[in-house]
């Protein structure tokens, strides 16, 4: 054995002996024994490896090429790797198969409620009639009066219970903010379409200048007469400029990190495609953009390697692109939804827009929705599509919303940059058609309002915030907060809302945000992301 004679191994069992002694030499023969069973499997997977791709003597051709392993594995991963159109259609599937487990359980639920119905309600009867009887055995007695009035307390409460359930049944399926469907009216003019796009903000915009592109016959309808407003931040991971800068994203980190920044009550898998295919956005962005006097910068200033040790341990790779213009004349960011507006009329046509278009409700039978039912200037018009895209926006500027759906934002914000048309009647629409709405909400708001002192939180008695002031870009920098008790109540190195969130847990929801004199120099030093940042920007660019 490894070319060791008899005598030779007897020598070394004897050193051993003489040094480990006769009470370790069992274990040290064990762990011989270990060594050698694992040299022996590593030198069998080494054998077969180099059977299988690089020598085989019995094969008909003896020495293989190790890039044909390699080839074929890069091959296996091409093949696994789906389309975007086959994960759709795998998702469509899933979600299909997901609603009709849904209907079967609620249809099972329907039945084991009406089972346990009937049997309250035999249950009661068979009471009932026992207490009769014996009411009537013994007319006047104690033991009559006594069961007469069992009877009636069961029926009460049978009673009660019947009604409970009627009115919890009542306000899940049509809670106050919601109301009732609207009516379809008098329907002044009637439109036709492939795809109706409903919202003219940032994802109806790219949806309408993606429709343009696949030349479908499209329609934008919105409440406004002009796009609503860009939002100029774009995420996307691992893009062309990422790549380019050497700073790639660990994407399963991030997917971690999104998951923990929603105590994981969020979509995963939407989460996924977002990572998956968001570099292919820039990638189309750049081609409508460039041509306009735009060009992507990918902010590179944050990430862990500014701080790999930042006690809030969160994850902020470089992620977040903006577009600058590069016209001379103009100076700052983009004004993207105006260019998308301006792509989509050049190439479709600017008859594709429906201004001042205002949902009414959603044309919907047997679980499909055909198109919608707006209110014009001119009455009511009726846009009928084979596809409907509901991009609405949300509900800020309906307070019984937002108080029955996200009281949390209500305590915890002053003001409002929302559009007075923001109203939710795109969500109310689909609920009505029968989509389902998320349980939880998830409110995006910012640490930047600003009051008077004495100014709480939440709506007024005319449904409008109570301050003025809803983007005070220094509110975000993370000075020293307090609440109206004059004690630090936070950590402030956190995202925006978390410091929102936070202060609602005190008096009013308001706080103070303290600094001195060297507020300019504290915040260049500062490494915030985001809109947060602009405050940085502006007073680099500022002498001191």
């Amino acid at each position: 054995m490894f070319g060791i004679n008899g005598f030779e191994l007897f020598l070394i069992l004897l050193f051993a002996f003489l040094i480990f002694g006769p009470d370790k030499l069992p274990k040290a023969a064990k762990m011989v024994g270990q060594i050698i069973s694992k040299f022996r499997s590593a030198q069998e997977e080494v054998n077969k490896v180099v059977k299988d791709e690089v020598f085989d003597a019995s094969a008909a051709q003896p020495v293989k090429n190790p890039m044909e392993s390699i080839d074929k594995e890069n091959k296996q991963k091409a093949e696994k790797k789906e389309s975007f159109a086959a994960r759709k259609a795998k998702y469509d599937k899933e979600r299909e198969e997901k609603a009709k487990r849904d209907a079967a359980n609620e249809a099972a639920r329907e039945v084991r409620a009406k089972a346990a119905a009937e049997k309250e309600a035999a249950a009661a009867a068979e009471k009932a009639a026992a207490a009769t009887a014996s009411a009537n055995a013994a007319p006047g007695t104690a033991a009559g009066a006594v069961a007469a009035a069992g009877t009636a307390a069961v029926a009460s409460v049978a009673s009660s219970v019947a009604l409970a359930d009627e009115v919890a049944n009542t306000q899940a399926a049509n809670p106050a903010w919601l109301g009732e469907e609207p009516e379809d009216g008098d329907i002044a003019d009637t439109k036709e379409c492939e795809l109706l796009i409903i919202g003219a903000g940032n994802g109806g915009m790219a949806a309408a200048a993606t429709a343009a592109d696949l030349g479908v016959d499209f329609l934008v309808a919105d409440a406004f007469d002009t796009p609503n407003d860009t939002r100029h931040w774009i995420g996307a991971v691992n893009s062309k400029y990422t790549e380019e800068a050497g700073t790639l994203v660990d994407v399963k980190r991030e997917q971690y990190e999104l998951a923990r920044y929603a105590s994981f009550k969020c979509n995963q898998r939407l989460q996924k495609m977002w990572i998956d295919e968001s570099a292919e956005l820039i990638d189309w962005l750049d081609t409508i953009m460039e041509p306009a006097n735009f060009a992507c910068q990918l902010d590179t200033e944050m990430g862990p390697e500014i701080d790999p040790t930042h006690e809030t341990g969160c994850y902020v790779p470089a992620q977040q692109h903006m577009y600058f213009s590069t016209d001379p004349d103009f100076k700052g960011l983009d004004n993207r939804n105006e260019v998308l507006q301006a792509y989509v009329e050049d190439k479709a046509g600017a008859e594709r827009f429906l201004w001042n278009y205002d949902l009414v409700k959603l044309v919907h039978a047997d679980g499909k929705v055909t198109g919608a039912i707006f209110e014009t200037e001119s009455g009511n018009v009726q846009v009928n599509a084979t596809n409907v895209i509901l991009a609405t926006g949300g509900y800020p500027g309906n307070p019984d919303m937002m108080q029955a759906l996200s009281p949390m934002a209500v305590a915890s914000c002053t003001a409002c940059s929302y559009s007075p048309k923001d109203r939710g009647q795109g969500i109310k629409a689909g609920l009505w058609a029968g989509a389902s709405m998320d349980i939880e909400a998830a409110p995006m708001v910012f640490n930047r309002g600003l009051v008077a002192p004495g100014v709480a939180c939440g709506y007024d008695e005319k449904g409008m915030f109570r301050g003025t002031v809803g983007q005070f870009n220094p509110g975000s920098q993370p000075f020293m907060k307090v609440a109206k008790d004059g004690r630090r109540f936070m950590n402030e190195a956190c995202p925006y809302d978390f410091t929102c969130f936070a202060a609602q847990q005190h008096a009013d929801g308001v706080w103070a945000m303290i600094f001195d004199a060297n507020m300019a120099e504290d915040v260049k030093r500062f490494a915030t992301d985001g809109c947060s940042k602009m405050t940085q920007t502006t007073l680099a660019k500022t002498p001191d």
